[in-house]
């Protein structure tokens, strides 16, 4: 799992952001998510395709069963 360098949650844990240096994720509850409405107040923002192509694992993971295992 990536490190993340900040956390924070609000009081009755509704919002919690994620700060990860380079992307900050919002976790919301779908009330408070309705209420913020992030979508809307950054729809001017550039749209960034977020997904790994089909098969590709994340900087530092490997497919089960291959941990420790050297290459030959």
């Amino acid at each position: 799992m990536a490190k993340h360098a900040r956390t924070n949650a609000d009081e009755g844990s509704t919002w919690i952001v994620v700060d990860f240096v380079e992307i900050v994720a919002h976790l919301f509850e779908p009330d408070q998510r309705l209420y913020y409405d992030l979508e809307l107040l950054h729809s001017d923002g550039k749209r960034v395709d977020w997904r790994r192509p089909e098969g590709e694992l994340p900087p530092g993971r490997q497919r089960s069963g291959t941990a420790g295992k050297a290459e030959r």
